[in-house]
C-alpha cells in the first residue's frame, strides 16, 4: 500500500510537472516555424538595409509572441540602423540646406518605424526638430518674409502668416499679420461692391470668414453687401468660390503636412479639420489623414 501511495505521488507530481512546463517543452520540442521565418526575414532585411521592412516583420513577430527573448535584441538593432540612416540623410547640424521630398519622407517613415519599435523619445526628438528646421524655415524668418511681401504679394504673405499660426496658434506678429492681409482683402471687397461685382466680392468676404471668423470689420463689409444685393452668407455655386476654397484647403493641407512631417500632431490635426472643412472631397487630405493616424498610432 505504501509503494503504491509513493507511486502515485510520483505520477502526480509527474503530470504537474508536465503540465507546468508544456509552453516551454512544446515551443522546444515543435519550435514556431512561422516565428522563426519572420526573425530571420528581418534578420535578413536588416542586412540589406531595408530596415522599414525589417520594422514591418519585428511588428509581426512581436503580435505572435510578444515575449520571445530575441525580440529586444532585434528591435533595438533596427532602431540603430533606423536612426543612422536618419542621420545620414539629415547630414550635419542644423538648420543646413532644404531636403529635398523624397529623403524628407524616408526620414519621416524611418522616425515612425523607430517609434513603432519603442525608440526612446530623447532619441527620437532631436532628429524630428533637426527635420522641422530643414523643411521649414524658421519662424523668424517666415514672419520677416512675410511683412515684406504684404504690399507686393500678400497671398504669399498671407500664406506665411498661417504656417507660424499652425505651429504657434498664439503668435501675435503672425495674427495681427493676418488681420492687416484680411483687412485689406475687406477693403478690396467694399471697392467692389461699390461697382457692382457682387460674386467677387462675396467670395472675398467667404475667404475671411473661412480664415478669420471673429474679424472686427467683417460684420460691416457683409451688411454692406447684404443691403447692396442680397445675403452676404447664401451659398454660391459659383466655380470661382469653389476654387477659392480649394486655395485655402491646399494651403492648410501643406501646413498639415508640414506639422506631420515635424511631428506636431496637435497642429497637424487642427490643419487637418481646416481643410476639411473648406474642401472635405479632396483627395491629398485623405492621404495626410492615414498619414496622422499612424503617427498617432505610434506615438501611443
Amino acid at each position: 500500500m505504501h509503494r503504491r501511495l509513493v507511486l502515485l505521488a510520483l505520477l502526480g507530481g509527474l503530470l504537474a510537472a508536465i503540465l507546468l512546463l508544456r509552453g516551454p517543452l512544446g515551443r522546444w520540442l515543435y519550435p514556431d516555424a512561422a516565428l522563426d521565418g519572420l526573425l530571420a526575414a528581418a534578420d535578413a532585411a536588416m542586412a540589406e538595409g531595408d530596415v522599414l521592412r525589417a520594422a514591418t516583420l519585428l511588428q509581426a513577430a512581436a503580435a505572435r509572441s510578444p515575449d520571445h527573448p530575441r525580440l529586444p535584441v532585434e528591435r533595438a538593432e533596427a532602431v540603430g540602423i533606423a536612426l543612422a540612416r536618419v542621420d545620414t540623410l539629415l547630414g550635419g547640424p542644423p538648420p543646413g540646406p532644404p531636403l529635398a521630398a523624397a529623403a524628407r519622407a524616408e526620414i519621416e517613415a524611418l522616425l515612425a518605424a523607430a517609434a513603432a519599435l519603442g525608440a526612446p523619445g530623447d532619441a527620437l526628438e532631436p532628429r524630428r526638430r533637426h527635420l522641422a528646421e530643414r523643411a521649414e524655415p524658421s519662424i523668424e524668418v517666415l514672419l520677416q518674409r512675410a511683412l515684406a511681401a504684404e504690399q507686393t504679394d500678400p497671398e504669399a504673405a498671407l500664406a506665411d502668416y498661417l504656417r507660424v499660426l499652425a505651429r504657434e496658434p498664439g503668435n501675435t506678429l503672425a495674427r495681427h499679420g493676418r488681420q492687416q492681409v484680411l483687412s485689406a482683402w475687406l477693403g478690396l471687397a467694399v471697392a467692389e461692391i461699390e461697382r457692382g461685382e457682387w460674386e467677387s466680392a462675396r467670395l472675398r468676404l467667404r475667404r475671411v470668414r473661412a480664415l478669420d471668423p471673429g474679424h472686427v470689420d467683417l460684420p460691416a463689409v457683409e451688411a454692406r453687401l447684404a443691403g447692396r444685393h442680397g445675403s452676404a452668407a447664401e451659398p454660391l455655386p459659383d466655380p470661382a468660390l469653389q476654387a477659392g476654397r480649394s486655395r485655402e484647403a491646399l494651403r492648410w493641407l501643406g501646413l498639415a503636412e508640414e506639422a506631420l512631417g515635424r511631428g506636431a500632431l496637435d497642429t497637424a490635426r487642427r490643419a487637418l479639420d481646416q481643410a476639411a472643412l473648406l474642401a472635405p472631397e479632396a483627395p491629398e487630405r485623405e492621404a495626410l489623414e492615414q498619414r496622422y493616424r499612424l503617427a498617432l498610432s505610434a506615438a501611443r
